[in-house]
């Protein structure tokens, strides 16, 4: 099924910053000293394309929290605000659609201004930022938002790469007021992985021989649905639930 791009999404809905909330989310994070008309000029900059309202079937509506999983070796603790965080890397256009909501006894609320920290491997399955994988000071596929108010995060992206003994994943992290509420681990249909890795730049590195299932650190829980949209893009979903 083709979805499209919603190209002016009302404003109950927006994902991504407006001026309030860019600023209230640059207290959070230490920030305070920005001017107010930067923090304006980054909004206009970092509003994203929206998926339409149909990609919210992307998010289950279940309030079940979500598992916590290992932070792994690559996390940068780099603050990079911003919502493209391709900055050029070829590869499968990916929007990765998440929604944060809080866990308050047995039902589940919107959680705005957390801060949503997401990092991948680039095609070839590496990690920016490490001397070890070739890329130290590069910052590629790293970036934080922080949710609208509806808990919403979109982040421009591409399709992650895999490396061995993992299946193909993004690593995501949930702060509010400066304190971790969860680090885990986003996946994707074993299915879909094998159809991107048959198209350049990702055939070069070939298929992912570790699956979800063979993968010892995978939950059925953080499997995202995935959805095509206009112009070869696809976007991903998931909701996060936090307590």
């Amino acid at each position: 099924m083709k979805i499209d791009l919603d190209p002016d999404p009302e404003p109950d809905h927006v994902t991504g910053f407006d001026r309030r909330l860019l600023i209230r989310s640059a207290a959070l994070l230490g920030l305070g000293g920005l001017a107010a008309s930067g923090l304006a000029r980054k909004a206009s900059a970092l509003v994203p394309q929206l998926p339409h309202a149909r990609a919210n079937r992307l998010l289950e509506s279940y309030c079940q929290l979500s598992p916590s999983q290992t932070q792994g070796p690559y996390w940068l603790n780099l603050q990079l605000l911003r919502q493209d965080i391709t900055e050029g890397l070829p590869g499968l256009t990916l929007y990765l659609f998440l929604r944060v909501v809080q866990k308050i006894g047995a039902e589940c609320y919107p959680l705005p201004g957390a801060i949503v920290d997401v990092w991948h491997a680039n095609a070839p399955g590496q990690y920016s930022g490490f001397a070890s994988q070739g890329t130290a000071g590069q910052t590629w596929l790293r970036g934080i938002q922080a949710t609208s108010q509806a808990g919403d995060v979109v982040f421009r992206t591409i399709y992650p790469g895999w490396y061995p003994g993992r299946a193909t994943h993004v690593h995501v992290r949930v702060t509010l007021s400066g304190l971790p509420h969860l680090t885990s681990q986003l996946y994707f249909p074993d299915a879909f992985s094998a159809q991107v890795y048959q198209s350049p730049p990702y055939l070069a590195h070939g298929q992912n021989p570790t699956t979800n299932m063979t993968d010892g650190i995978f939950d059925q829980d953080m499997l995202m649905g995935v959805m095509p949209l206009q112009g070869g893009a696809y976007v991903a979903g998931k909701t996060i639930v936090v307590a």
